[in-house]
């Protein structure tokens, strides 16, 4: 897409949500965030899910066949946003700093922030280039409360802060394994860089506000 059309794209007329899909793959579990889920049909009832290749939640869906979607609410907070986007799940256990829940099949979902959960069977899975299309068909879903869905526009209008810095070892190690990172670009990180005393130069990551503009589906860089 060229840059020219970033602010006047008709496609960022479309409305996202924010989710958090997770899967189990040879005992471990693993999540992350996306903002492209659909309904696809109702009988049977299907949905999609787009998932970036670097994840590695995409492989783990993709080597065991099933997938867990949490829809997240308007108070869900950017530490989870952070927490699932941009830390990997080769390196930690995402999981085990939350509350999480089973379904019929032991696939994770959140127990907060939450409204609903849907689960399925991958019924086939499309090559999209740099993210692959996950088609699913429900086997167990629970309306959990009546909370609002969270919107894509929502994170940008009141939850993604307005400058904070994370460190640049999380920064090399998440961002950069994705090159130009689509969860940077949601969340506004912009790189600086700076001459400490001793004169050596020192990387920094800020947060800024001033990026809006993103149409592909965010997931974590690894």
């Amino acid at each position: 897409m060229k840059e020219e059309r970033m602010n006047d794209n008709p496609l960022f007329s479309i409305s996202y949500g924010l989710y958090l899909v997770s899967a189990r793959d040879n005992g471990k579990i693993n999540g992350c965030i996306i903002n492209t889920i659909q309904q696809l049909c109702n009988t049977p009832e299907k949905i999609g899910a787009v998932i970036n290749k670097h994840c590695l939640t995409h492989d783990m869906i993709k080597n065991s066949g099933k997938m867990c979607i949490s829809i997240l609410t308007k108070d869900t907070p950017y530490e989870l946003f952070f927490h699932f986007g941009l830390k990997s799940g080769r390196d930690i256990n995402k999981f085990d700093s939350v509350n999480y829940w089973l379904d019929k099949e032991s696939l994770p979902y959140l127990t907060r922030h939450v409204n609903s959960y849907i689960s399925c069977h991958v019924t086939s899975m499309t090559d999209l280039g740099t993210h692959s299309l996950f088609v699913g068909e429900i086997y167990d879903s629970k309306k959990i409360n009546d909370m609002p869905s969270i919107l894509y526009q929502d994170y940008f209008d009141y939850v993604k802060p307005q400058a904070s810095y994370i460190s640049d070892d999380e920064y090399r190690s998440e961002l950069m394994m994705q090159g130009e990172s689509v969860m940077s670009q949601m969340m506004g990180i912009n790189r600086t860089v700076s001459k400490e005393a001793t004169g050596k130069t020192k990387e920094d990551t800020i947060i800024t506000p001033d990026t809006k503009n993103l149409v592909v589906s965010v997931n974590e860089p690894s």
